[in-house]
């Protein structure tokens, strides 16, 4: 049964959606995408979508349509713009807050913005909020920022289209000239220091490990190395450029092919349906990322359901999952260590899987996901109706702290530490 629900989904338009998934943050527009369609699916003609508006103008016009409808339920799904100044319109527009529950889908830019989550919470402290994040270590991050509970909702990614195929296993390889007894390793993801692309490439290198090569897949990118910065993050900055000229210089990409006497091979970003291709194609995941907006994990997922062993760091969203290896990254320094001898050990023990067990581990994968557990509760709360919010449960007390305290909060949750 479907619950009975007037949900208002702010959410960003589908031109500028299709604009933007073509950018660097294509990943959280795919999330956007996928959440739209969950919210439709499920209660259909019961979810009107609202332009995410940015600017006075477009604010006042959602907030005239918002105050008509006379929504139960008002939901921000996507990563952009910040819905402070939306609620502050509505507010000003004589919206009652106080039957409407306010649900916000949190987004690896959270502790950017922890400053205006923490205004909006002590603001708005008479409104229903609900907070929801895509794993237990974002939750745990988003409740020290923000000092109230929040849930744990997987985002609805399509996985069916990423099953393991060995009929594209073969015509790839046979592309690439990998025999079946080269290990392929795969890595998907923005090809940036805040991955740890650099340090996982040059660490893989000094392994030298025989008939075994590591396929990058995604754009180069120096995001948060550019501009006026300090200058630990200068030499960053200037460390990577070189990497990504020295690894360039090595790479030779002609219509398709690269040389085979690489060790590590690298392709720009492709599209769903050719990276399917590529999953069935590799014998193992890698990403040993410590990054900020690890808080879900989709491309781990996405190698998990086609029966790719995962090998990953044991941080963020990625702890939600059940990979083959965990590496030791040392994130406590400005810029993480891999520890060669763990990733070595990890990467030793995968064995090439063959057609009928990578299915099998597809299956098994995406069952240990329960996302159908997190489904069933998510909707049930949706179906609650919203309870007047008691003054005693003051949210605001001593909301507000520093950068460095908002980043030191989010290492401990993801890295997992105080855990019992």
């Amino acid at each position: 049964m479907k619950p009975k629900a007037r949900i208002a989904l702010i959410a960003q338009a589908s031109t500028k959606l299709s604009q933007a998934a073509s950018g660097r943050w294509s990943s959280a527009d795919s999330v956007s995408i996928s959440m739209r369609q969950w919210y439709r699916y499920n209660f259909r003609s019961q979810t009107r979508i609202f332009n995410s508006a940015n600017g006075t103008a477009e604010f006042a016009n959602t907030a005239l349509k918002l105050k008509s409808y006379r929504p139960t339920h008002i939901v921000f799904s996507d990563w952009q713009p910040h819905p402070l100044e939306l609620l502050v319109t509505l507010r000003l527009f004589g919206l009652d807050f106080s039957g409407v529950k306010i649900i916000f889908h949190t987004h690896g830019d959270f502790a950017f913005e922890a400053r205006r989550w923490q205004t909006l919470v002590s603001s708005f402290s008479e409104a229903n909020l609900c907070f929801v994040a895509p794993s237990e270590a974002h939750s745990a991050f988003c409740m020290k920022v923000i000092r109230q509970p929040v849930m744990v909702m997987p985002w609805p990614i399509s996985l069916a289209q990423f099953r393991f195929r060995n009929r594209e296993r073969i015509k790839l390889r046979e592309r690439f000239g990998l025999t079946d007894d080269v290990k392929l390793f795969l890595y998907v993801g923005r090809v940036s220091p805040l991955k740890n692309v650099d340090r996982l490439v040059q660490t893989f290198e000094r392994l030298k490990m025989p008939k075994s090569k590591l396929l990058i897949i995604g754009k180069f990118d120096g995001l948060f190395l550019r501009g006026r910065v300090k200058a630990d993050t200068r030499r960053q900055s200037k460390q990577f450029n070189e990497f990504i000229r020295s690894f360039k210089a090595n790479l030779r990409k002609t219509n398709g092919t690269f040389t085979k006497s690489q060790s590590v091979l690298w392709c720009d970003s492709v599209g769903p349906k050719e990276l399917s291709r590529f999953y069935s194609a590799a014998d193992c995941f890698v990403s040993l990322s410590t990054f900020w907006g690890e808080t879900f994990g989709l491309t781990p997922r996405e190698a998990g359901v086609s029966g790719l062993p995962l090998i990953l760091s044991r941080w963020g969203g990625y702890r939600s999952l059940k990979p083959d290896e965990f590496v030791e990254v040392d994130s406590n320094q400005r810029r993480a260590n891999i520890k060669a001898a763990s990733l070595g050990s990890a990467l030793q023990k995968i064995e090439v899987t063959k057609a009928a067990q990578r299915q099998h581990r597809g299956v098994e994968f995406l069952k240990s996901l329960q996302l159908k557990k997190y489904e069933r509760s998510f909707l049930k709360f949706l179906n609650q109706k919203a309870r007047p919010f008691k003054s005693g449960r003051l949210r605001s007390a001593k909301l507000k702290f520093s950068t460095l305290e908002t980043f030191k909060h989010l290492h401990l949750a993801y890295r997992g530490d105080g855990e019992t």
